[in-house]
């Protein structure tokens, strides 16, 4: 069961501690009147940032004073836009808070309720939520495939109990696995993989669903983009006396295009440079992913040279270098 402390600065506390904040008289004349702010990040686990989407849709708060009319707000909430604001008016004496989040089907994911005693010069309620359902959440709002391309979608459960969900089938998407059961706090990996059914600039809507509420994705089509990048562009090494066999050079391989891709490595040696070999003959890379690679080099002479490495790709190739320098008695 997922317990979340309200907190001005957290997940909702309903918060009137200074009296410069909360002193003001109501429309009327009476009472307090005060902001009351709520924040949903705390409900949000580490996994989820970035641009998550959940099934939470709004907050509601619930005020019954002893001697006063009950009042009850609600204002919408996102993981996407979390801070909640209400404005409220409370008289006096004892008055009982209550509080919850509410899904997009109006069920309610998180609750809890308090009392609290309202004095002129102010008043603080500590409220704690607790979830009472699970809560379907999603690790971003929209991917973007190529004709034949895979990305992932992170389902989570950010509430109680066993959260049951299914994907809506969509022509010319395939998502494996296509549906699951998961625990509170925990979270499962789902591929979504195009099948030719998103052209370039096209865009369609993929449903996940459950009891709780559902939730609509985006899969975008993009034109394949093949790049790659070899770093250093032009590191330089300075040897000392006695070196010139067996040397060793590190370089980085960077996918930076949208696909993955295999790149095949080379080495060569320019001057008195020679390339004996490298760590690895290819390189395969998913986009934004790196590696690092490694050459082998002898120096014959003092005057040095030049050392490239160049990852060829498809329909792309980059090169690296290193400029070796060697004027030392030890190198002949």
């Amino acid at each position: 069961m997922r317990l979340t402390r309200m907190a001005l600065q957290g997940l909702g506390l309903v918060t009137c501690v200074l009296a410069v904040a909360c002193d003001a008289a109501g429309p009327d004349g009476r009472g307090i009147h005060s902001q009351v702010g709520i924040d949903l990040r705390e409900l949000m686990p580490a996994r989820l940032q970035g641009t998550p989407i959940s099934v939470i849709d709004a907050v509601t708060l619930t005020i019954a004073p002893s001697n006063g009319e009950e009042q009850t707000l609600q204002e919408p909430a996102t993981l996407a836009d979390p801070s909640v604001r209400f404005e409220v008016t409370v008289e006096t004496g004892t008055a009982a808070f209550a509080a919850a989040v509410l899904s997009n089907n109006g069920t309610t994911l998180f609750s809890g309720e308090t009392e609290a005693d309202i004095q002129e010069d102010g008043f603080r309620v500590d409220l704690d939520l607790v979830a009472q359902r699970p809560v379907l959440a999603l690790s971003t709002d929209s991917l973007k495939l190529t004709g034949d391309g895979l990305d992932s979608f992170v389902v989570s459960n950010i509430g109680a109990g066993t959260l049951e969900w299914s994907a809506q089938p969509v022509d010319g998407v395939e998502m494996t696995p296509a549906s699951g059961g998961i625990a509170a706090g925990a979270s499962q990996v789902v591929d979504v993989i195009s099948r030719g059914g998103v052209p370039p600039g096209e865009a369609i809507l993929v449903r996940f669903q459950s009891a709780e509420g559902e939730l609509e994705a985006k899969v975008q089509g993009i034109d394949p983009v093949f790049a790659v990048a070899v770093t250093p562009d032009e590191g330089s090494v300075t040897l000392v006396e006695g070196q010139g066999t067996g040397l060793e050079a590190g370089f980085v391989v960077r996918n930076t295009g949208n696909v993955a891709d295999t790149y095949t490595i080379s080495c060569t040696g320019e001057s008195a440079v020679t390339c004996t070999g490298t760590s690895g003959a290819s390189v395969p890379l998913e986009s934004g992913d790196s590696a690092a690679v490694t050459a082998a080099y002898d120096v014959a002479s003092s005057a040095g040279g030049t050392l490239i490495l160049t990852a060829t790709g498809t329909q792309t190739s980059d090169q690296g270098q290193y400029v070796i320098t060697c004027c030392l008695i030890g190198i002949r």
